[in-house]
């Protein structure tokens, strides 16, 4: 490394891909995915079970996610060791 400094690349553009973005809703979801088969729709569950609990025991990454009551979203990725989550409540 030479502790050289990129030269700068001007001003950011007026316009970018990511302000043509329009959320889509649930109908357009599943006119392209179609929906889910029984067994995949049914596997949902109101708590963690056993299993979930063991899966996110031993993963190295997760991705913590809080709302606040307006329903606004904040995550935030973590890695860790194996070990370092646990689940309080299932």
């Amino acid at each position: 490394m030479t502790g050289t400094i990129d030269p700068p690349r001007g001003p950011a553009p007026a316009r970018t891909a990511a302000d043509n973005y329009r959320p889509i809703d649930l109908a357009r979801v599943r006119e392209v995915l179609g929906h889910p088969l029984p067994f995949i729709a049914e596997k949902k569950e109101p708590y963690l079970g056993e299993f979930a609990t063991r899966f996110i025991a031993h993963s190295t990454f997760c991705v913590v996610a809080s709302a606040d009551a307006s329903g606004q979203l904040d995550t935030s990725p973590k890695g860790e060791p194996p070990g370092s989550m646990r689940v309080l409540a299932p």
